[in-house]
């Protein structure tokens, strides 16, 4: 949803990051409807929007050091992992800044639906630990297309 979009790029602003959403898209990204969520600077989001995975692929992907998907399906909760292994660098490297692409799916399809277990072999699955009781009716954290 634009409301998504609009807090996830309040807070790609936040941390100085690129928002890169990835089409097609289910939502416009008419300013209009992104001020809805709060967010009236949505002009100084730094941002890139991709027809598709392919192409983000294309023109991103060899230039990301670390890629984190985040799934229902995961085995390794992102709780137990320890990015700091990864993704601090060394005091041998302390000026070597690492590039992470964290990866999000839709509410309604997650990412092994969308890009398949063997497209995210090149980075690492997580999963956010949530509610199970099933009465909560809660599905994922994932994004609202």
């Amino acid at each position: 949803t634009p409301w998504n979009a609009g807090s996830v790029g309040r807070t790609c602003l936040g941390y100085n990051a690129t928002l890169h959403l990835v089409g097609p898209l289910g939502f416009s990204l008419d300013e209009k409807y992104i001020r809805r969520s709060g967010l009236d600077y949505w002009h100084r989001v730094p941002k890139n929007i991709w027809n598709d995975w392919d192409e983000y692929k294309k023109e991103k992907g060899s230039s990301v050091d670390h890629t984190y998907y985040f799934s229902t399906k995961a085995s390794t909760s992102l709780i137990d992992f320890d990015f700091g292994k990864e993704i601090i660098p060394s005091e041998n490297d302390s000026d070597t800044k690492q590039s992470v692409s964290l990866v999000f799916g839709c509410e309604s399809k997650g990412l092994y639906d969308i890009l398949g277990e063997k497209e995210m072999q090149d980075g690492t699955v997580l999963a956010i630990p949530m509610n199970e009781n099933p009465n909560a009716g809660f599905r994922s954290y994932n994004l609202s297309c």
